[in-house]
């Protein structure tokens, strides 16, 4: 069975803003030959933007394709904790399962203000689950307060860069700041990390991503960027990723040349698809 994974704007087609297309993803699924990872950013854009008439129904659509639910928010600090302890330890890294069920996921992008209005059987997910998570004007919130931290970050990156001059010791500071530890007690980890960039895949796109958009007079990163690299995190996990958003595959491209195709590995490219039929293709 392949894991999909849709962009938020991909997957709003398939809830409804194409006719005919969530009845052929439904198929795939019934068949057992694909399985929906559906991500937190997913649902954020999806639904945090305020209640729409046809919130319920595209809910309801989204249950009916019985996704596998990915937190991604917290995937690259889970990747670099599990290799750090496995590195400490001297065992093998365990495979990383970035998908769970729903009352997993629900525990982990639940804050304290969802807890106090979640449904008592919010561990069900229902459409009204779903209202109380994500609540309106949610995503208008959380980009506002993204928008200002991106603003610091920006020119925070920029400052370091005149003093961090190559891209390895800023990934090396980056991977201490996210380990809470101090540079040279990650020293063998980054070696490790840096030598192989299907280690802490996600962490490794994301950065590098980031970095090609910062590492440039002006600085360019937006909220946009900002959100398609937080999808692009699920692109080491899943099977097949579908997207048609040109400025985020041209970015991939760049990825797969500089770092994949450099160091010998199949570049992220194998895995879009720019709409379902391509997928359907690979299903025959």
């Amino acid at each position: 069975m392949l894991q999909v994974y849709f962009d938020s704007n991909m997957l709003f087609d398939v809830l409804g803003r194409r006719d005919g297309l969530f009845q052929r993803v439904n198929a795939g699924v019934a068949k057992g030959l694909v399985e929906v990872v559906v991500s937190d950013t997913n649902l954020l854009e999806l639904f945090g933007g305020g209640d729409r008439p046809s919130f319920e129904r595209e809910v309801e659509r989204l249950l009916l394709l019985r996704p596998r639910w990915a937190h991604v928010a917290i995937l690259t600090q889970r990747e670099l904790s599990t290799e750090d302890a496995a590195l400490t330890s001297g065992t093998t890294v365990p495979p990383l399962l970035i998908v769970e069920p729903w009352g997993d996921f629900l525990s982990h992008v639940a804050t304290s203000d969802h807890e106090a209005v979640l449904p008592h059987d919010a561990l069900i997910p229902t459409p009204e689950a779903f209202a109380a998570l994500f609540a309106t004007d949610t995503l208008k919130e959380r980009m506002s307060f993204w928008r200002a931290e991106l603003r610091a970050v920006r020119h925070r990156v920029a400052e370091e860069m005149a003093f961090v001059r190559t891209r390895r010791n800023f990934y090396w500071k980056t991977v201490a700041y996210t380990l809470r530890r101090n540079f040279k007690s990650t020293s063998d980890l980054v070696d490790l990390l840096w030598g192989d960039a299907d280690r802490a895949p996600a962490f490794r796109i994301d950065f590098e991503l980031t970095m090609n958009d910062l590492d440039r007079h002006p600085p360019k990163w937006t909220t946009n960027n900002f959100i398609d690299h937080v999808h692009a995190r699920l692109l080491p996990y899943v099977h097949i990723f579908v997207t048609r958003d040109g400025p985020f595959l041209e970015k991939l491209r760049w990825f797969d040349k500089a770092v994949r195709s450099a160091s010998g590995l199949v570049p992220y490219g194998t895995k879009i698809c720019d709409d379902w039929s391509t997928v359907e293709a690979q299903l025959r």
